[in-house]
């Protein structure tokens, strides 16, 4: 007891060092940053510090203002029409890296997608220029108006009214979770027709097998033989997907009485299969 007491310990004591370590990374990097780019003094990055100081991780090459304002939004976590004035705290700094380099990452290939569907060479991808895009990614199947502006209210972080290249990668990401979900649905809707169907042969099948008889001694008859068809092993119809209840295994020899629909006369053996 007293070991794994020991071991429990220096397991925490690990990882109260390992979070240390990962706050004082952290205390460093952002000391770095504001030595480095808060020119002002003001203890945050303003929109023309983020600007510069994107520049210099992409190696120097200028961040466009598509880019520096989505930056901004996705380390504030929440939606500006006022960037003039936007700035980036410290406790943000982490969120706006991780956001910059991530989009770096795939820069190559939007520049890719931008070309084919960006005709006017805006930078940017207007509703019909998006449309023509989800309905090449949903395999030809080209999206309604409702579900384009679904995607836009989701992607369109900037909210200029266009998905920039930064935008982007959101745009396609809702779009898949959107074509996941009504492909989910339709399956559903399969499978209860499936099961209706199934549920109608077997109703179909129960008829068939218990005809309506005429005097009330067949109708014990009846039931005693349903309850002998409820002890039956259930098999799997693999033609129709149906489970059902396999009636060939139970044979029995009866004879019974027709007075009520005859008069009295009596019918002849019956044997059930």
């Amino acid at each position: 007891m007293a070991t794994l007491v020991l071991i429990q310990k220096r397991k925490e004591c690990a990882r109260r060092r390992e979070l240390y370590e990962k706050k004082r990374e952290h205390q460093m990097f952002v000391k770095d940053v504001l030595s480095s780019w808060d020119k002002g003094g003001s203890g945050t990055l303003t929109f023309q510090e983020v600007s510069q100081w994107l520049s210099s991780i992409a190696q120097g090459q200028p961040a466009t203002e598509d880019e520096i304002k989505w930056v901004i939004v996705m380390a504030n976590q929440q939606k500006t029409n006022n960037f003039e004035n936007a700035s980036i705290a410290p406790e943000d700094f982490s969120r706006a890296i991780e956001a910059w380099m991530s989009y770096r990452e795939c820069k190559l290939e939007i520049d890719d997608i931008f070309k084919k569907y960006d005709l006017d060479s805006s930078g940017s991808l207007d509703k019909v220029q998006l449309k023509n895009l989800l309905g090449e990614l949903n395999d030809g199947e080209m999206p309604n108006d409702e579900e384009v502006e679904w995607v836009f209210q989701h992607a369109d972080v900037i909210g200029n009214g266009v998905i920039t290249k930064p935008e982007l990668a959101k745009a396609i990401s809702v779009w898949y979770v959107h074509v996941a979900e009504l492909e989910e649905q339709r399956m559903n809707e399969q499978e209860v027709v499936k099961l209706e169907a199934c549920a109608q042969r077997g109703r179909a099948r129960s008829n068939d097998e218990f005809p309506p008889l005429a005097s009330g001694r067949h109708m014990a008859e009846r039931e005693r033989l349903k309850g002998a068809k409820l002890a039956v092993e259930p098999e799997q119809d693999e033609g129709r997907g149906c489970t059902y209840t396999n009636w060939t295994g139970l044979r029995k020899k009866r004879k019974f009485g027709c007075g009520d629909a005859t008069g009295g006369q009596t019918c002849a053996s019956a044997e059930s299969d």
